[in-house]
C-alpha cells in the first residue's frame, strides 16, 4: 500500500495482519487520515493503525491540531513551514497557526517567567 505522509513523501507499507484487520474494520479508506506506527511488543515489531477518518474533516478539528502542536513543542519544534500545496499545505498551515496561536504564546511566556 502506498501512503502519502505529512512529511511529503510516499511510504510503502507492507500488507501485514494489522493492515488486514484495519481494512476489515473499514479503516484505511481513500482520503482518510491514518497514523501507522511501528511499536515493539515483547521485542517484536508490531504495526499500530489509527484511522482518524476523513482527512478534509480533520482540517477543521482544532483539538487535533492543539494536541499535535503540543507534541511538536515538547520535541523542541516551534515552526512548521507550509511548503506544499493541496491538502498537505492546508495541514501544515493549520499546524503552524496553532504553534503561533496567541493563547499558546501567552501560556509559554507565563511558564518561562516563573
Amino acid at each position: 500500500m502506498l501512503v502519502e505522509g505529512t512529511d511529503g513523501k510516499l511510504h510503502l507499507i507492507y500488507h501485514t495482519d494489522a493492515i488486514e484487520e484495519a481494512r476489515k474494520q473499514g479503516k484505511l479508506g481513500v482520503d482518510n487520515f491514518v497514523r501507522i506506527e511501528k511499536r515493539f511488543a515483547k521485542k517484536k515489531p508490531v504495526l499500530c493503525v489509527d484511522d482518524l477518518g476523513d482527512a478534509n474533516v480533520l482540517l477543521q478539528n482544532s483539538s487535533y491540531f492543539r494536541k499535535e502542536a503540543e507534541l511538536l513543542l515538547r520535541k523542541g519544534i516551534q515552526d512548521v513551514q507550509p511548503v506544499w500545496g493541496g491538502w498537505l499545505g492546508q495541514y501544515q498551515a493549520k499546524l503552524q497557526a496553532e504553534l503561533n496561536h496567541p493563547d499558546r504564546r501567552k501560556r509559554e511566556e507565563r511558564g518561562h517567567s516563573r
